[in-house]
């Protein structure tokens, strides 16, 4: 048997390397999210591209937004409907304002919500798991001056960060499958509702 390390066996030691090296990508990709969210939420209304005319859904490669001059709760139902509509699960949805009020903490009105079509999802999962990182996918809904803002992370930012190289052809078509159906269900919401 031979050794590395001291006296630890060379294949143990090559495993931890291993594993060492699978959660510092791990850990290198969080970060990425994290400083992307933290900037791409921050620069949303400055760096976007404005979809085909008429739809009023803007788009960076963190996330699809849209603003309507309509009620918060009447955007979280539109979405949850447009949701479902298209065969995904609510996985949470968590009323900032409230839980923080049931703390004795004043908020701005915020809902997040956490969806998933689980069977496809699972599709990308087997080829990465790190793909989990970032499941349930997640949308935030909040009030802003000129009227309710819908904000979805783009899956096709989830499979850039993973790296497309790590994924299986089925994998990244269900991530365009998914980037698609949140574009239609964001353009669905701002035309109104399903």
């Amino acid at each position: 048997m031979q050794t590395g390390a001291g006296s630890v066996p060379t294949s143990i030691h090559r495993s931890g390397c291993i594993l060492r090296r699978a959660m510092r990508d791990i850990r290198d990709s969080a970060v990425r999210l994290l400083w992307a969210t933290l900037l791409g939420v921050t620069t949303v209304t400055t760096a976007v591209a404005q979809e085909p005319p008429g739809t009023g859904i803007q788009v960076t490669q963190l996330a699809y937004s849209a603003t309507m001059d309509e009620e918060l709760t009447s955007v979280k139902d539109n979405f949850v409907s447009a949701l479902e509509g298209r065969n995904y699960t609510i996985v949470n949805i968590l009323d900032v304002q409230q839980a923080l009020g049931n703390r004795g903490i004043e908020a701005e009105p915020i809902v997040l919500i956490e969806f998933i079509n689980l069977s496809r999802a699972y599709l990308v999962t087997s080829s990465d798991k790190r793909f989990e990182l970032f499941a349930p996918l997640r949308a935030a809904i909040f009030e802003e001056q000129d009227g309710v803002r819908l904000l979805i992370l783009r899956p096709k930012f989830i499979g850039d960060t993973l790296g497309q190289d790590h994924l299986s052809d089925p994998a990244r078509a269900v991530l365009k499958e998914f980037d698609r159906d949140l574009r239609d269900v964001a353009e669905t919401v701002r035309n109104g509702g399903f």
